[in-house]
């Protein structure tokens, strides 16, 4: 008997067996690095239906992945951004996952107005929640190879550098020895003074959408990121006042 399997994972068959009853079982193993997957296929070769495998969604197993990951708040709402975007342009199972839908995902951030390096960096995020799903034995990886992505685009500067003496690196040394002599303990670099400026202009009242256009964000939703952060910085302020006398919480 010739029996053919067709999978969208990387698998062996790790053992087959029939019943006298009609019954052909079929285990799978995908062997992914430090994890082994098994998947039962069940075939009647008489009456009764075959059983296959559940379905699983691109879109939920994304937030499932940054959701139980330990990845800082911010990248974590880089995932939220990168799903919503999924989310609009439309969900598909794991396995009916191919290049022609990952380069439509493309298109659409690109259509939606986003910057280059937003698009790389969102295609990114889906990268990872592939690559997981590719341990789990989801799915090929190989369908990520023939993606294309936009090239970043060189810009020419017409007056040369702003600041021509010190290296991002050199700043980010003396700003250490700054925040030691200072005592301060939390990580200061010199990107750490484009989110004060952000803060500051939100703090000044500047509307959101100038401050996303000085902020250079193609996407209204990370200007909104540090918006949500100040009203929780507001509200943990007022929370310090003390309490009314005679008067109770609302």
């Amino acid at each position: 008997m010739d029996i053919k399997i067709k999978s969208n994972f990387r698998f062996t068959v790790a053992a087959i067996e029939y019943t006298p009853g009609g019954e052909l079982y079929i285990t799978l193993e995908s062997d992914s690095g430090d994890r082994v997957k098994q998947y039962e296929y069940t075939a009647s070769l008489g009456d009764g239906a075959a059983v296959s495998k559940p379905v699983v969604s691109l879109l939920e197993y994304a937030r499932g992945y940054y959701a139980a990951s330990g990845v800082k708040e911010k990248t974590r709402d880089c995932y939220r951004l990168m799903c919503r975007h999924l989310e609009a342009y439309g969900d598909k199972a794991m396995d009916e996952v191919t290049t022609e839908y990952l380069q439509g995902f493309v298109s659409h951030l690109q259509g939606h107005g986003l910057q280059v390096g937003t698009v790389r960096l969102y295609f990114q995020k889906l990268t990872c929640v592939l690559h997981e799903a590719y341990r789990d034995g989801l799915f090929d990886d190989r369908v990520l190879q023939r993606v294309r992505l936009p090239r970043r685009e060189r810009r020419k500067r017409r007056d040369g550098l702003v600041f021509t003496r010190e290296t991002n690196q050199r700043a980010n040394a003396v700003i250490k020895r700054w925040c030691r002599a200072a005592r301060i303990k939390k990580t200061v670099t010199y990107h750490t003074s484009r989110h004060t400026f952000c803060v500051l202009l939100l703090t000044k009242g500047v509307p959101i959408y100038t401050v996303q256009r000085l902020m250079g964000h193609s996407d209204i939703a990370t200007t909104n990121i540090y918006a949500d952060l100040l009203n929780r910085t507001k509200a943990k302020a007022v929370c310090k006042l003390p309490a009314i006398p005679g008067r109770t919480a609302m």
